[in-house]
């Protein structure tokens, strides 16, 4: 499905924020004004107490109302579950829960499989590389393809979701819809409420990931290499080695329901649902729509069966929907727009990017663009997938604050309430600006 309405608009708004005058609109409510002071405050190094109660502190408080270990179909999800619904009924919202159902093998046997094929592979061209060594080096070389191919999202990784249905698992997505209006553009603001605990955090994980990768490729690039120049057999036991034994140890990066999730991600359900009572009783612009993922740790199933739902695509079809998923926020790291995946790395959402970057350099933001090694990484991969203009804003990348990530460790302490206050203040930019490109397209 085209995109080009959302591409227009996007290109108008970076055109816009670059060289528009905003002084006139912040004269139109106090709503406005105070974001705006928010901004300038926050940059200014002045951020009065007054403002972090208002906005910050109230974020916070949800996030401590959920933050307790909650894998899909968890006693402490359902805890959440029941938080999340009292907060969007009682703003007036219509609320529509969808059951999310997904096994174990998407993420928790795939993920194994991939890595016991490649690690199969290199075992069997080392085996055949001295008797028949041209196979010893297709076999290597499928192992790299084998990796490489299944970083990337593709329809096929989805069709594994109603794949062999042992251990079966239950959740919901929670969609909250103000009325509806007759307004051109969409902005959904998605995040997962779910948490889950691994062997690993993720800084250790994402870094085990990377060098998995670096030791397959160069165990890949040596077998032809020790065909050619002839190196002595010994010379593919190391690389071979390091990728045997890091696989090893992501094979036993096992799952539980220990962590308390405070960043990742009460931090983004909390932001979230600030937006969403704060735009309850407004007019807004735009249409809106916030969406409370479940069983997302579950590899993007909450996000799969959104992409499915007939009256999530009816109401907001992707010609003119913007999604703003907001995955681990409120550290002292800089803010970050998830829009580079794979490996290679493939850029996407050029256009929301500049965006959203323009607003950070509006304001002062450190806005950063990131990039993460595998596209089963982040919400916002599958809805580009379906042809959505998506992007995750972060605020965890591969710095000290993602060791606490999926570990015991991941409680409100590392919260960081400034940075909470900058994320929600961003999204509210994003969607006060949108009036005036729709102005822009109809004088166009």
């Amino acid at each position: 499905m085209s995109s080009i309405p959302v591409f227009i608009l996007i290109i108008s708004g970076y055109c816009f924020l670059h060289d528009a005058d905003f002084s006139p609109l912040q004269e139109q409510g106090t709503h406005r004004i105070f974001r705006r002071e928010l901004l300038y405050q926050k940059f200014n190094g002045i951020l009065h107490t007054t403002t972090r109660t208002r906005v910050g502190h109230r974020i916070f408080g949800h996030i401590n109302n959920i933050s307790v270990p909650r894998f899909a179909g968890s006693a402490g999800e359902t805890k959440a579950q029941k938080y999340l619904r009292t907060q969007l009924y009682g703003a007036g919202y219509d609320i529509h829960e969808r059951q999310v159902q997904t096994s174990l093998f998407p993420f928790d046997v795939l993920p194994r499989l991939i890595v016991a094929g490649v690690l199969l592979l290199i075992l069997s061209a080392v085996v055949v590389m001295q008797s028949i060594p041209i196979l010893g080096v297709e076999l290597a070389f499928i192992s790299g393809l084998l990796l490489l191919g299944t970083s990337r999202w593709s329809h096929i990784r989805e069709g594994t979701y109603s794949f062999l249905s042992f251990g079966t698992i239950k959740s919901r997505n929670i969609i909250a819809l103000p009325p509806a209006s007759d307004r051109y553009l969409n902005v959904v603001f998605t995040a997962h409420y779910d948490s889950k605990s691994q062997l690993l955090s993720r800084f250790w994980f994402t870094w085990l990931v990377h060098i998995f990768w670096g030791a397959t490729w160069a165990t890949v690039i040596s077998f032809p290499l020790n065909l050619v120049f002839a190196w002595p057999f010994e010379a593919l036991l190391l690389p071979a080695g390091i990728v045997f034994l890091i696989g090893l140890i992501l094979v036993l990066n096992i799952t539980r329901n220990t962590s308390p999730g405070a960043v990742d991600n009460a931090s983004g359900v909390g932001v979230l649902l600030e937006l969403a009572l704060s735009y309850a009783q407004q007019v807004c612009p735009v249409n809106l729509g916030f969406v409370l993922l479940g069983a997302e740790e579950a590899e993007h199933s909450g996000t799969v069966s959104l992409m499915k739902d007939e009256l999530f695509r009816e109401r907001f079809p992707s010609s003119r929907t913007i999604i703003i998923n907001l995955d681990s926020l409120g550290t002292d790291d800089p803010l970050y727009i998830m829009n580079r995946t794979g490996i290679p790395p493939m850029k996407k959402n050029r256009l929301l990017t500049q965006l959203i970057v323009e607003i950070g350099k509006r304001f002062g933001i450190d806005i950063k663009e990131g990039w993460q090694n595998v596209e089963a990484s982040m919400s916002h991969v599958p809805m580009n997938l379906h042809g959505y203009e998506a992007v995750s804003l972060t605020s965890v990348n591969f710095g000290t604050s993602s060791r606490v990530i999926h570990t015991k460790a991941d409680t409100s302490a590392n919260i960081d309430i400034s940075s909470l206050e900058v994320a929600y203040a961003v999204c509210q930019e994003v969607i006060d600006s949108l009036p005036a490109l729709r102005q822009i397209i109809t004088k166009n």
